[in-house]
């Protein structure tokens, strides 16, 4: 029987499987009491012979079939090719005029005659380990500091690993108990009580200097410290406010008597926000200088160093955190103002995750840096038109200590500041081609704005109105030629031609918005398009604060970028004059209904009625062309994929949550 023909044989391609099972069993030791490997799977024996001795002529050696099958066993777990060629080889080369039952006989034969090894000892697997221990990323800070007070919530990824607050934010945005385990307001929104978590250490808890662990006394400690002077926090009088009413109900429960309601309270108390919790007894025994030199909080990443302009290093804590323990040992924030060096720092591997431009991220993706986008649409840029204000009055924090222009806090009609006229306004949204600007600036990767700062995809939906989106086109859409008809219109009716000469456009850098620059660039230059003689300016975030903050924007525009925030909150900051109630921030427009509506949401706490209320608000808003909404989308990160495995962040803030970020391990 020729070999080929004998090999397809159905009796010998039957006994086949037992064969292999027959060498797993020898090569990898007899134990009875240890069970027998899963049997392999059959095997097209004379399948493999065929294509393996295909083009040769009808005389097969048993070499070349030997060869063949030997070599399609190599992938069969415990068995020995070689052992497989001899046993083959022996039985071939032993019989002449093979029949079926020969072959199979002499195979058994000879796998009988093969000696039992001696399984080598299994070495236990290596443990995974980091490809690299530490994390680097890059932004800017343009305040440097290791005081959360000090440095503000927007440079707050130097900060907020090392420290905690009351309450946290989820990867979705929403608040979460943090240092504060829960928390209750009452019927008036003035009086809300917190838990606090028990057993969190600071974090030299294991050396000789002992801050020992979070309390209520801690809190109080905080908001002091929060309503100093020189640490020029905006919301110091709210701080000295709640400070001296808060009541310490035992070490782990508070409970803060507000002069006046706040809905949104726990939102103020938020790691969103600068009151990250300090320790009373570091600042009793080392002051400002020590919150600056070796700053103590409670979060799982503690101080190393700071080098000023270049970096920040953080490591992780040497006990287990109550939160996380995080896969870096280490984390180091570089300050990086040019996005271009971050670029290259990142294709060189000396970061590992930042914001970049999208054209620089496309070129970074080119070179195998994968993005990952925040959860939430956190990036809402807008313009302000400032000096909105009241004509007859003083309110919240205007005090007339600035009566000239561009810093005014006090009113100027339209013939010194022309965006005051309604017409202008809606000229200038005109102006703007803002589907060209997602395309460009944007990659594609936004969405329109319909009416800040308001967001369907926000707050549940809270107060947003469709209508907005299918009026957007008709009251906000595109269209040059009206804008210059709505100028003339506007000029008319001051009476005498528009007087730009008493404004500023300045153009704000933002760290936690690469594209912040050309952005106002682009609207600039389509202001210029229907004869708005622009001259910008470019104003960093520390020299805009304190102007941003008091409220004295008379005779400026600016661009800045929006995050996400809850509501009421977003109202309070850019809309409610603080007419009644506290402003803890940043109007930008005012408007005696808006304010009307806003006394009334502070004590609505039924959430359809708290619906039709923002909706109201939103009318106004809209109708009146109050802040100039542009687009909505979420923050890019540029990582590279073999440090950073994962990255799950709701993006607030820029550059946070880094000790939920997974490493990459070999």
């Amino acid at each position: 029987m020729k070999i080929r023909s004998m090999l397809r044989s159905p009796k010998l391609l039957a006994v086949f499987p037992l064969i292999l099972t027959l060498l797993v069993a020898v090569a990898c030791g007899g134990d009875a009491a240890t069970p027998p490997p899963p049997t392999p799977t059959p095997i097209d024996v004379a399948g493999i012979v065929d294509q393996a001795l295909a083009g040769q002529s009808a005389g097969v050696s048993a070499d070349d079939v030997a060869k063949a099958i030997a070599d399609a066993l190599q992938a069969q777990p415990g068995v020995s090719p070689e052992d497989v060629t001899a046993a083959i080889e022996t039985a071939l080369a032993a019989r002449p005029g093979l029949t079926e039952e020969d072959v199979a006989s002499a195979i058994s034969q000879a796998i009988s005659e093969i000696p039992t090894a001696t399984p080598a000892p299994t070495e236990p697997p290596a443990a995974m380990t980091l490809v690299e221990t530490r994390l680097a990323a890059a932004t800017e800070m343009d305040v440097e500091s290791n005081d959360p007070i000090r440095s503000n919530s927007q440079n707050s990824p130097q900060v907020v690993h090392m420290y905690e607050a009351l309450v946290g934010f989820g990867f979705e945005g929403e608040l979460l108990p943090m240092l504060a385990e829960s928390w209750s307001v009452d019927s008036t929104a003035t009086e809300w009580n917190f838990k606090l978590r028990q057993g969190v250490p600071f974090h030299r808890k294991a050396t000789d200097q002992d801050d020992g662990e979070f309390s209520a006394e801690d809190v109080k400690a905080t908001l002091l410290h929060g309503t100093q002077p020189e640490l020029l926090s905006s919301r110091a009088d709210l701080w000295q406010s709640v400070h001296d009413n808060m009541k310490i109900v035992n070490d782990y429960e508070v409970t803060f008597v507000l002069e006046e309601p706040q809905i949104d309270f726990d939102w103020l108390l938020s790691q969103r926000n600068e009151l990250l919790m300090l320790s009373k007894a570091h600042l009793d025994a080392e002051g400002q200088e020590g919150v600056e030199a070796s700053p103590v909080g409670t979060g799982p990443y503690q101080f190393v160093e700071r080098a000023p302009g270049s970096h920040i290093l953080h490591v992780r804590v040497p006990y287990e955190h109550w939160r996380v323990t995080p896969d870096f040992p280490q984390v180091q924030i570089f300050s990086v103002k040019e996005v271009s060096t971050r670029q290259a720092m990142l294709l060189a591997g000396q970061i590992h995750l930042t914001q970049l431009t999208p054209d620089l991220e496309r070129a970074a993706i080119a070179r195998g840096m994968v993005t990952i986008a925040s959860n939430i649409p956190q990036q809402n840029p807008y313009v302000i038109f400032g000096g909105q204000y009241y004509p007859d009055q003083l309110v919240g924090k205007r005090t007339g200590a600035s009566p000239d222009l561009p810093f005014s806090d006090v009113y100027h009609p339209a013939t010194d500041v022309p965006w005051v006229n309604k017409k202008v306004r809606e000229a200038l949204n005109k102006a703007i081609d803002r589907k060209t600007i997602i395309e460009t600036i944007f990659d594609g990767k936004a969405v329109i704005n319909y009416n800040f700062p308001f967001h369907p995809a926000l707050n549940n939906g809270r107060g947003w109105n469709p209508e907005w989106e299918e009026r957007w086109e008709d009251m906000y859409g595109y269209d040059p030629e009206r804008a210059k008809e709505l100028l003339a219109e506007a000029e008319a009716e001051i009476g005498q031609p528009l007087d730009w000469s008493k404004v500023q456009f300045r153009i704000a850098i933002q760290a936690e918005m690469p594209q912040a620059t050309d952005l106002t660039l682009a609207i600039y230059n389509y202001w210029k398009a229907i004869g708005v003689p622009v001259e910008s300016e470019a104003m960093d975030d520390a020299s805009r604060g304190p102007h941003h903050r008091a409220a004295s924007w008379g005779g400026v525009t600016i661009m800045i970028d929006g995050g996400f925030r809850p509501e009421p909150t977003f109202l309070l900051i850019y809309l409610y004059s603080g007419r009644t109630l506290r402003n803890v921030c940043c109007q930008f427009f005012e408007n005696a209904e808006v304010d009307t509506l806003y006394e009334e949401l502070s004590t609505t706490f039924d959430l359809d009625e708290r619906h039709e209320i923002l909706k109201k608000i939103g009318d106004v808003v809209y109708n009146e062309y109050g802040i100039m909404g542009l687009v909505s989308l979420p923050i890019v990160f540029t990582v590279n994929p073999n440090v950073v495995a994962e990255y799950n962040t709701s993006g607030i803030l820029g550059i946070r949550d880094l000790e939920y970020v997974k490493a990459v391990k070999n």
